[in-house]
């Protein structure tokens, strides 16, 4: 009818490609965080009373349960009013030393609302599409984020530590490249990573 032309003729077209941009990254986003939560529903809860013991140590106020699952190849944390750290399979097998670093970081990401703030740059990112710094804003917040938790880590574990820490962190990337090259950590923010270690005061 003339009244849906005029109305659609007066919409503005960079309006129109902003939710159209919009709308494609909302839908990307929601697709894939469906797609890992389904991934993680296979967890099965890890009752071990030395992770229990790592964890009541850092005195978090939320309680924390911890997952398994052979769907994943690094580890990661869910949820923020009921967080969960999910461990990938080989991990638990891992020295003693190496799983309780692994523990402590995943713990120090949910003490300081990590989940919270990367759902905040994406929804920045989403808004902000069209603008390239924006983009890369989100890449150097999410590098902040690792890189304030291991330094939350060394305070924990004590400088003298954070050698082993290192080591630990280059395990666990070579472990991951071997069993999915490409995914997850890239060697060059970890090399960031390792160098800030190295250099904590």
């Amino acid at each position: 009818s003339p009244v849906e032309e005029v109305t659609v003729a007066s919409i503005n077209p960079a309006l129109l490609i902003w939710i159209v941009g919009l709308v494609i990254l909302l839908a990307y986003y929601t697709v894939s965080w469906l797609r890992s939560h389904n991934q993680l529903k296979t967890g099965l809860p890890i009752n071990d009373p030395i992770i229990d013991g790592w964890i009541k140590r850092l005195k978090l106020r939320r309680h924390i349960k911890v997952f398994v699952s052979d769907r994943i190849t690094t580890p990661m944390t869910t949820g923020v009013l009921f967080p969960k750290i999910i461990l990938p399979k080989h991990i638990v097998n891992c020295d003693e030393q190496a799983l309780s670093y692994i523990v402590t970081h995943e713990t120090t990401h949910i003490r300081q609302f990590d989940v919270l703030w990367k759902h905040f740059g994406l929804l920045v990112l989403c808004l902000h599409w069209f603008n390239p710094a924006v983009w890369i804003l989100c890449a150097l917040l999410n590098k902040d984020i690792e890189m304030a938790c291991d330094e939350k880590v060394l305070t924990l574990l004590g400088k003298q530590n954070k050698a082993n820490y290192a080591m630990a962190l280059i395990q666990l990337v070579e472990r991951n490249s071997k069993i999915n090259v490409g995914y997850g950590f890239s060697k060059k923010p970890v090399k960031k990573r390792i160098r800030n270690i190295m250099h904590y005061k």
